[in-house]
């Protein structure tokens, strides 16, 4: 997958380019449905499939106090894309001055000249331009003029609900990492590094790696069943997301996982963390023996996951 930041770094001839846009946090099933479609017809036309997306998300320069924390870091993003076969990503840098183009603008200077597109795929609630005064029939309208095919893609509902970023961001500031599996078709994870913590976890006979995580998201506080990616190796773990209040005063949200084999010093290692079903509340409780019992039960709980599950590690 070719990745540009400009959009004069797009090679000069594109056969057939096929786009879609939007700032696809998470590359949750109902992305993976119009990027999938934008493919397939690529495929069929012997064209380019090609995504256009956005960096930093729009609120943060528009509304910082209500942009969302993203489910992503843009490298995972760029990962999850390339690994369902797009051909060419663009990252637009979103500033107040391209907050200023009009849809119009946007469909004539961004859309077909630069991007040269020839068809467009797009979801029923994708918008764009100043104030987002373009939708998909303005879209459709401005297609028309300009000999551009603009379509629209179904959405994909789970049970009774449309699935979005918005929804999967609720849910895991709830902990329901099991449910997000199956909306994004695949773990939650974050990535980050490896770094030295207070030692207390080996003190209790469950030594941890802490984290210290790139992602602006995590799961709400608990304790969860985790694979961890790390020293070239899958190791399956129970991780903690939370202040430690039976121990830690400060209030700090930490991430720290027990890895349930025994492994090597993995300081300053990096780890991708993937989080696949919620044990329990973080609690606090009336000291560590009763937090150590309470972990051994949770690493119990875990190992029968992995065992009833089938989940590599």
């Amino acid at each position: 997958m070719i990745v540009v930041r400009d959009f004069g770094q797009l090679p000069s001839s594109l056969s057939y380019p096929v786009l879609t846009i939007g700032n696809f946090d998470g590359v949750h099933r109902g992305h993976r449905q119009i990027i999938r479609t934008v493919i397939e017809r690529a495929r069929e036309k012997n064209g380019t499939a090609m995504v256009l997306t956005f960096d930093p998300h729009p609120l943060k320069v528009l509304a910082p106090e209500k942009a969302p924390g993203q489910i992503q870091t843009l490298e995972q993003k760029r990962v999850a894309l390339e690994e369902i076969g797009v051909d060419i990503l663009v990252i637009a840098s979103f500033t107040l001055e391209f907050s200023r183009i009009t849809a119009r603008q946007f469909a004539e200077d961004v859309v077909c000249r630069k991007l040269g597109a020839r068809e467009v795929h797009i979801g029923r609630h994708f918008v764009f331009g100043h104030n987002r005064e373009g939708n998909v029939e303005l879209l459709k309208a401005l297609g028309r003029e300009r000999g551009l095919e603009v379509r629209e893609v179904p959405e994909i509902h789970y049970r009774h609900f449309r699935i979005s970023s918005t929804r999967i961001r609720q849910f895991l500031r709830d902990g329901r990492v099991s449910l997000v599996r199956h909306l994004l078709d695949r773990p939650f994870s974050i990535q980050g590094r490896v770094v030295p913590g207070a030692g207390l976890g080996r003190q209790l006979g469950f030594p941890t790696a802490n984290v210290d995580s790139e992602n602006e998201l995590l799961p709400g506080h608990g304790v969860y069943v985790t694979l961890a990616h790390v020293a070239g190796a899958s190791r399956a773990g129970v991780t903690n997301v939370g202040v430690r209040p039976t121990v830690d005063s400060s209030g700090r949200t930490q991430v720290e996982t027990h890895l349930l084999d025994a492994a090597p010093n993995l300081y300053g290692q990096p780890i991708r963390l993937e989080f696949y079903s919620r044990l329990r509340g973080e609690k606090k409780y009336g000291g560590v023996d009763q937090l150590s019992r309470a972990i051994g039960r949770d690493v119990d709980r875990a190992l029968r996951y992995f065992r009833c599950t089938g989940v590599r590690r």
